[in-house]
């Protein structure tokens, strides 16, 4: 059963907990470490070396879910943060309310924002924190990954990454090993029809009702590890069967379109399956030097800096009166307190309250120069103000655009992976209006990055109809009008399209002479180019290796990550999320790099052509 989230819980505005205190045990208020690994920022009042191995599970979970999923985005499109408790009774104050009261039996949350995740956990009930996080975790990624993923395949997947498990000291990691409470509840209870199980949402009984739950989540999980990890041939007929229903088509059609048999035939097979009892997971190999080449410095924070982690823990949970009460508490204490001014400034921003809180962040970002998240937050109450403006009022606020350009600049130069800091800076490029190229390669990165993000798509397409690109506009809008995942998402995309008609007397032909027209990336004196086939990106312990084959060879690109590389989309349709592996279809791409092609490059962007395009000829 999968455990409530501070996303599920019932939400207790005016019951306050008597016993709540923002006191820590004196044996521990000493104790609050704060460390950073590659990919998440760990702070507790644990030990160092507890702390050491909870950013090790984490940071191999993430790598093994980028080598079990290869053509999965898996680096995160906002930062993770890790509060760590040392014991229950320092944990229960920051446990999600249920009824007013903090949840009995939990080890362990994760709450998705759009600006940051946190993790909470205690390591009083040993492993039993794991499951929960790891399975959350998986769900943040899925939801940017697969948005439109059903209920049954989401929550299959997040319980059979949550059993990830290292081995072998490290060097590797079993994936998908059987949980006993599901054997059990499919061992004793009544199972549910398929059709109902591939057809529930969030709003099924079955996925909010006891008993039927725990049912729904065994079958979610035994279906999900039937067709992706027990039958190679039902695999390759999943994404028929996804496609099916995204057209619309009833469980049943979708079934019968992409399995060929009736409904009733692929629940025999994996209630078959299942009665097997003997599901095996499959192991990926980890990169065994990966510790080796972290470096993690863990710093002594004070208790004051310490609550400000614990007071966000309570915002995110809708509970702004005690947060509010807390963070005055630690300035009363200590007045001018950075991190307490930015949590402060934090509460009135999402309170509405932007002008109290921007002089708050402001001071704080000045205090903490080289705090990414501190930046993160004053860029982003400025571009909320902005947008607050509305776009032709925010288009004309020279000073406004200058201030949050500035800050965003900050923000991303401390966090290069935030992508809502990147897709805010084409937004920012956008207003401004002198420079559509940059706008649209930051962009076209942000919505890369974080496909889910609807929005991001929307930016883009308007940068598309300011370049004049319209059929890549429509390219763009027309799925969101058709299947926007909220009613303010399609309204506006069915505006924009109607704008770009209005505007627009282009011909069919004048929009193919656009197409090629349209410029490249400008090339930096270090740099070359040339046009291939983008075959496979190689994952490797020593970085990444993207494979591109011209008429006459195959040149090989290296760098750290993929995330270093720009990729950017000039074709009408949009890629698929590229990943370790080879794509999913052919793509034509110009590839830019330094160094020499034949030895030694170093990847700087790939830009997807269409299979027609040719290189212009230098001079031309």
């Amino acid at each position: 059963m999968r455990p409530v989230t501070a996303r599920a819980i019932v939400r207790a505005f005016a019951l306050v907990l008597a016993t709540f205190t923002l006191e820590v045990d004196a044996a521990n208020a000493a104790q609050w470490l704060r460390l950073r690994s590659p990919h998440f920022v760990v702070v507790g009042d644990a030990s160092e070396g507890e702390l050491r191995r909870v950013a090790d599970r984490v940071e191999g979970f993430r790598e093994g879910l980028m080598r079990a999923l290869p053509h999965a985005i898996v680096a995160m499109p906002v930062p993770v943060t890790i509060v760590v408790f040392a014991t229950d009774g320092g944990f229960t104050p920051f446990k999600p309310l249920v009824e007013g009261q903090p949840m009995e039996r939990i080890a362990g949350y994760f709450m998705a924002g759009e600006d940051a995740n946190y993790i909470a956990m205690t390591l009083a009930h040993g492993e039993a924190a794991y499951p929960t996080i790891l399975h959350e975790y998986t769900h943040a990624l899925l939801s940017e990954t697969l948005p439109s993923a059903p209920m049954w395949l989401h929550e299959g997947l997040a319980e059979i990454y949550s059993t990830y498990t290292e081995r072998a000291d490290g060097r590797s990691a079993l994936i998908g090993a059987v949980p006993q409470m599901h054997l059990r509840e499919l061992r004793s209870g009544v199972p549910l029809p398929i059709e109902v199980v591939m057809a529930a949402d969030a709003t099924a009984a079955v996925y909010n009702e006891g008993e039927r739950r725990g049912m729904f989540y065994a079958q979610a999980w035994a279906l999900t590890h039937y067709l992706l990890l027990g039958n190679e041939a039902r695999r390759a007929q999943v994404p028929e069967y996804l496609r099916l229903r995204d057209e619309g088509k009833s469980v049943g059609d979708a079934i019968r379109g992409a399995f060929g048999c009736e409904p009733e035939a692929l629940e025999s097979e994996f209630k078959g399956y299942g009665r097997l009892f003997s599901l095996k997971g499959f192991d990926v190999t980890l990169d065994p030097n990966r510790r080796r080449q972290w470096t993690l410095t863990a710093e002594r924070i004070p208790l004051e800096d310490a609550q400000t982690y614990t007071v966000e823990l309570l915002a995110r949970q809708s509970r702004p009166d005690e947060a509010r009460r807390a963070i005055d508490q630690i300035l009363q204490a200590s007045p001018g307190l950075p991190r307490g001014l930015a949590e402060l400034g934090r509460l009135h921003v999402r309170a509405g309250r932007g002008e109290e809180g921007l002089p708050l962040l402001r001071a704080a970002a000045e205090k903490l120069p080289d705090d990414a998240a501190v930046a993160s937050t004053y860029a982003r109450a400025l571009v909320e103000q902005l947008r607050a403006q509305g776009t032709e009022a925010a288009a004309n606020d020279r000073d406004g655009l200058d201030r949050a350009g500035r800050a965003l600049a900050v923000a991303h130069r401390l966090d290069p992976d935030d992508v809502y800091v990147v897709a805010m800076q084409g937004f920012v490029a956008l207003l401004e209006g002198a420079d559509f190229g940059r706008a649209r390669e930051l962009l076209a990165r942000a919505v890369r990055l974080s496909p889910a993000r609807q929005e991001y798509h929307l930016l883009l397409a308007q940068v598309l109809i300011a370049q004049r690109n319209l059929a890549g506009a429509q390219a763009l809008l027309g799925p969101l009008v058709a299947s926007g995942a909220q009613a303010r998402i399609r309204e506006q995309a069915r505006t924009l399209l109607a704008r770009a008609a209005a505007d627009s007397s282009s011909t069919p032909e004048a929009i193919a002479a656009m197409r090629g027209a349209q410029a490249l990336r400008p090339l930096e004196a270090d740099e070359s180019r040339f046009i291939g086939t983008f075959e496979r990106v190689e994952c490797g312990p020593q970085g990444t290796v993207l494979h591109v084959r011209t008429s006459d060879r195959l040149i090989r690109l290296r760098a750290n990550r993929l995330e270093d590389v720009d990729l950017i989309n000039y074709r009408d349709e949009p890629v698929s999320p590229v990943g370790c592996g080879a794509p999913a279809e052919a793509l034509r791409v110009v590839a830019t790099f330094r160094g020499l092609a034949d030895r030694d490059a170093e990847a700087v962007a790939l830009e997807f052509v269409p299979l027609d395009y040719e290189l212009p000829q230098p001079g031309r």
